[in-house]
């Protein structure tokens, strides 16, 4: 017996599936739904035999909901089948910061992979206003890998392919498509997108106002949220922790970068993280600086943040 819905093996006396979470309702073999408790179908007299599996009746949107998050109980009212109203979701996610499209000028001519300076144009985008923390790591993946532990500190310990996971996971919970940002998308975020003021770090040209790094960390991770907001309210894109991009890193690509919504190089070694963190110097902490390691290393001082398109 198999589920109709992801197609899994099933015992016969399992009530859901364990893969979709697909309520399994026993059907005789002449269609007629069963109880589950009679030893004889009703309309044929038939032993019941083993249950078949069948979808609610609900639309492919809310089943993608239902994914790694159980079924809700149906309740009989009036003859018809009633369901419960699909639960906030938002806590897995967080704050979502809508940044209006535009242009902007990427790169610095200081920084030797950051030249040169270029226009860029990026279409509108929802971003995080805060780094993805442990409480909603745990909440989507019921693990906590971090080396600094604090439900509202941003996790970390999570190299590039984890963070993939936790979005793919994330975006089945919820229905919705996240995914990490480009690395325009990241420095427009961190600049204050159409809303700049031109500051050096992300809402300041005074990190000690806006980030956590070594002069002022004490050589560990802080809570979210405790320092200043940039220009669009968002919090801890310099200092605290570094935040994974999906971009591959190239030292020379600002010098070929397409000029509309650049996704980076087709390939690479190394994928891109931004912002700066706890343990290094305010230069790191740029909103220019552009930082790489191999997708499949972690760091305790690398995290990331959220990205989608709409909410």
């Amino acid at each position: 017996m198999n589920c109709k819905i992801c197609k899994t093996e099933l015992q016969s006396n399992v009530k859901f599936c364990p893969e979709c979470g697909t309520k399994v309702v026993p059907l005789c073999t002449c269609g007629n739904q069963l109880s589950g408790n009679e030893k004889f179908c009703s309309k044929c007299g038939n032993p019941t035999g083993k249950p078949s599996s069948v979808p609610h009746p609900i639309s492919s949107s809310s089943q993608a909901k239902l994914l790694d998050a159980g079924v809700r109980e149906v309740a009989e009212m009036d003859g018809e089948e009633h369901y419960e109203k699909e639960p906030d979701q938002s806590h897995l996610y967080g704050e979502m910061v809508f940044v209006q499209g535009g242009r902007f000028h990427r790169g610095n001519e200081a920084i030797r992979n950051a030249m040169p300076v270029h226009e860029v144009e990026l279409d509108d985008f929802y971003i995080g206003k805060y780094p993805v923390t442990q409480a909603q790591w745990k909440a989507v993946m019921g693990t906590n890998p971090c080396h600094f532990y604090g439900d509202d500190r941003p996790v970390e310990k999570v190299n590039w392919e984890d963070a993939q996971q936790f979005i793919r996971k994330l975006s089945i919970l919820t229905g919705k498509s996240f995914r990490l940002p480009t690395e325009a998308e990241w420095e427009y975020a961190a600049r204050g997108g159409q809303m700049s003021q031109g500051y050096i770090y992300s809402g300041s040209d005074n990190l000690d106002d806006v980030g956590w790094f070594e002069d002022n960390s004490g050589a560990e991770t802080h809570p979210v949220g405790q320092k200043k907001p940039n220009e669009l309210g968002i919090y801890d894109m310099s200092g605290n922790v570094y935040e994974w991009c999906n971009d591959w890193y190239h030292s020379e690509y600002y010098k070929k970068s397409s000029p509309r919504n650049p996704q980076g190089p087709s390939k690479g070694d190394f994928r891109l993280f931004r912002g700066g963190s706890w343990r290094i110097g305010s230069d790191y902490c740029r909103c220019a600086y552009r930082a790489s390691s191999f997708p499949g290393y972690w760091f305790s001082y690398v995290g990331f943040r959220l990205v989608c398109s709409t909410i």
